[in-house]
């Protein structure tokens, strides 16, 4: 029998997995703290221009790990996957990373200076993660410049 799995990442980088990893985990962590009631990562982690003015600089990178709802992540999951498997192969994993937080920082650099959320904590404005979108645009521009 084929192993399908093994064989879909065996050709990403260490950088393209750990950047899978850390989407794969975010949502599922955020979730049991939340349900157990020991922690609650998104009012700690999710993007607020009036706290970034205040000096809590990681927000405007680590909101883009932590979609809104399960069927976010999901969808979300799956097409962060495809994107990064398929920029992977031609990619570094440093050149994949530095790109992908340098559209995050950028994009929520222009939010924090426009005052504008890009999620309520409650809810979500866009219908999938900051994180696929960024990517999405990093695959258009590769597949753009070949």
């Amino acid at each position: 029998m084929k192993r399908v799995l093994p064989n879909f990442f065996s050709s990403l980088a260490f950088g393209p997995r750990l950047l899978l990893a850390f989407f794969a985990l975010g949502f599922p962590l955020a979730m049991a703290g939340h349900y157990t009631h020991m922690f609650e990562l998104y009012p700690w982690l999710a993007f607020s221009p009036e706290l970034v003015w205040k000096g809590q600089v990681w927000r405007l990178f680590t909101y883009a790990f932590m979609p809104m709802g399960i069927l976010d992540w999901l969808i979300s999951f799956f097409w962060l996957t495809t994107l990064v498997c398929v920029l992977g192969r031609n990619w570094r994993g440093r050149e994949l990373w530095s790109y992908c937080l340098l559209s995050t920082v950028v994009t929520s650099a222009l939010l924090t200076l426009l005052q504008q959320p890009a999620f309520a904590i409650g809810g979500s404005r866009w219908p999938c993660s900051a994180a696929v979108w960024r990517v999405g645009c990093i695959f258009s521009f590769a597949a753009s410049t070949r």
